[in-house]
C-alpha cells in the first residue's frame, strides 16, 4: 500500500477529504502534478514556487505548509521504497468550512509509462473544441487547480467527434490555449509560437522547453495562437510533466526532434 503525507502526518492506504472540506464543497483545490527521473523529483522547486503562487491567488494561507514540502517529498519517496520512476501529486485546500486550516496532502501517483511512450513515438490527436477557458478576470490562468469542469465539457464535446481525440480549449477571441494536461506550441518556418503567458498555465515543462529552445537559438514568439495557425502549423508540440515533450496531429519535424533530444538529455543527467 502507498504511504501518503497529510499536514505533517504520515498514513497508509486510502486518503480522503471530509465532505465539509472547501476542496470538496466548493472545488477549491490548488494542485501540482510531479514526476521523478532516476528516483529524483524533476524541477521540484519550480513546482513548489507555482504552488505558492496558486495558493496566494486563491487566498489560501499555506506558506508554512509549502515550505516544508521539499523535505516531505523526499521523505515520501523514501517511505515508499524509493521508486526510480513515479508520479506524485500535491494538493492544498482551504480546509473545512468551519476550521479553515489548510489541508496539505502529498501522495504518489503511478505513471502510465506505456501511454507516455506512445505519445512520444506516435503523438496525440488534438481537436479544437468550442469550450472557452474561464475569463482570466475570474479565474487567473496562473493558478493550477482542480476545478476541471470546463476541461470535462470540452472532452465530452470532442469525444462525440472522435473518441480517441484530446480536446483543445479556446480563448474568448477564438485563439488556441491548452489541453487539460499540456501546453501547446506551434512551429512555423523554424520559429516556435507560444500563447501569451497571461492566457495559459505557466507550465514547468514549458519553461524547460523554452530554455532549451533559447540555448539552441530557436526563435520563440509569444502571441495569440489563432485557429488558422493551428491548422497550418508545420509542427505541433505539447509539453507537460508526465511525458515532457511530445507532438500533436502527426506533425513533428526537426524542431521537435532537436528539443526532444535535448529534453531527454536533461533528464538523463539525473542518472
Amino acid at each position: 500500500m502507498s504511504i501518503w503525507y497529510r499536514n505533517g502526518q504520515w498514513g497508509e492506504g486510502e486518503i480522503a477529504l471530509p465532505v465539509d472540506d472547501v476542496g470538496v464543497f466548493q472545488g477549491v483545490i490548488a494542485v501540482e502534478r510531479l514526476r521523478t527521473y532516476s528516483g529524483r523529483w524533476f524541477r521540484l522547486d519550480d513546482h513548489l514556487d507555482r504552488l505558492r503562487q496558486s495558493t496566494s491567488l486563491l487566498s489560501i494561507d499555506a506558506a508554512q505548509g509549502i515550505d516544508g514540502l521539499s523535505a516531505s517529498m523526499a521523505d515520501l519517496l523514501h517511505r515508499n521504497g524509493a521508486p526510480l520512476v513515479t508520479g506524485g501529486t500535491v494538493l492544498i485546500t482551504p480546509g473545512t468550512l468551519r476550521g479553515r486550516t489548510p489541508t496539505v496532502i502529498a501522495h504518489l501517483t503511478p505513471l502510465d509509462l506505456a501511454r507516455i511512450e506512445r505519445l512520444q513515438k506516435e503523438g496525440e490527436l488534438l481537436v479544437l473544441s468550442s469550450v472557452v477557458q474561464p475569463s482570466a478576470n475570474s479565474v487567473p490562468r496562473r493558478v493550477k487547480h482542480r476545478s476541471r469542469l470546463h476541461y470535462y465539457l470540452a472532452a465530452q464535446q470532442v469525444r462525440r467527434v472522435d473518441p480517441a481525440a484530446t480536446a483543445v480549449l479556446i480563448d474568448d477571441d477564438g485563439s488556441v490555449t491548452e489541453t487539460a494536461s499540456a501546453n501547446i506550441l506551434l512551429v512555423q518556418d523554424g520559429s516556435i509560437y507560444s500563447a501569451p503567458p497571461d492566457r495559459v498555465l505557466p507550465g514547468v515543462s514549458l519553461g524547460v522547453v523554452r530554455q532549451l529552445a533559447n540555448e539552441a537559438g530557436i526563435p520563440w514568439i509569444e502571441q495569440p495562437l489563432q485557429a488558422s495557425m493551428f491548422d497550418r502549423a508545420d509542427e505541433i508540440l505539447l509539453t507537460g510533466t508526465g511525458a515532457g515533450i511530445w507532438f500533436g496531429n502527426n506533425r513533428k519535424g526537426p524542431v521537435y526532434r532537436q528539443l526532444s533530444e535535448a529534453f531527454h538529455a536533461s533528464t538523463a543527467s539525473f542518472d
